[in-house]
């Protein structure tokens, strides 16, 4: 039985290895950034080909509805507004305008975006809401914002939104938050700081996997020598 163990050490540690670069392959394509104003905080992330978009609430106001655009100015951007209703329920509206009037509904937008329910707080302190779309694949997205504390009213994505008191524009910088990463530095996702960054070294998220495969890994050999 002793011939077993070497070959049995050289298959499970090239797999030991494989999983753990594997895990590290992932988590070098998360790249994010965090850019706050005075109602609201926007959190961009690149998650391979898929970008995820946090809008929360600083809690200088209770928001209406919050809402991104991909561009650089309300005409022909395409817009993401949101707002939560009284169910606890978030709405998610797709819309453009062709002038500076109210964005209308598209039925068929280029990217579609689609709520994360599991990342959106609709009470408490902090508000916000969070949605997936299709990535653009460009690394520094020109971002418009607008803010309102009026809620529409009506779950239906074509409510009637009332005017903002608050907009913008920005730009996101996924290439300066990728430069973070290598570095062993990261961005949180609901940060409301603007590139906040913090060492992954106490993130329990990393550290335990990594940890359990060791384990398991001495498990084994230690079971293999007590047969032997």
């Amino acid at each position: 039985m002793k011939t077993w163990l070497p070959a049995i050490l050289l298959l499970v540690g090239p797999s030991m290895a494989n999983m753990l670069q594997t895990r590290q392959d992932k988590e070098s394509t998360l790249t994010t950034d965090t850019q706050c104003f005075t109602y609201m905080c926007i959190n961009g992330t690149i998650d391979g080909s898929v970008e995820r978009y946090v809008l929360s609430s600083t809690g200088q106001q209770t928001p209406g509805w919050m809402a991104i655009g991909f561009g650089t100015s309300m005409t022909n951007s395409p817009m993401v507004v949101l707002w939560s209703n009284s169910d606890g329920s978030i709405t998610l509206s797709q819309r453009q305008a062709t002038e500076r009037t109210m964005p209308t509904i598209v039925d068929n937008p280029p990217r579609v975006a689609v709520v994360e329910n599991s990342l959106s707080a609709t009470s408490g302190d902090k508000i916000q809401y969070a949605f997936t779309i299709p990535s653009s694949g460009n690394s520094s997205p020109s971002i418009i914002w607008a803010f309102s504390d009026a809620n529409p009213g009506s779950s239906a994505k074509d409510a009637k939104i009332h005017i903002h008191i608050d907009k913008g524009t920005t730009k996101m910088n996924f290439v300066k938050a990728a430069d973070a990463n290598t570095t062993g530095g990261s961005h949180r996702l609901g940060t409301t700081s603007t590139n906040t960054t913090s060492s992954g070294s106490n993130d329990s998220s990393t550290l335990f996997p990594s940890s359990c495969g060791i384990l398991a890994f001495s498990t084994l050999v230690c079971g293999l020598l007590v047969l032997i």
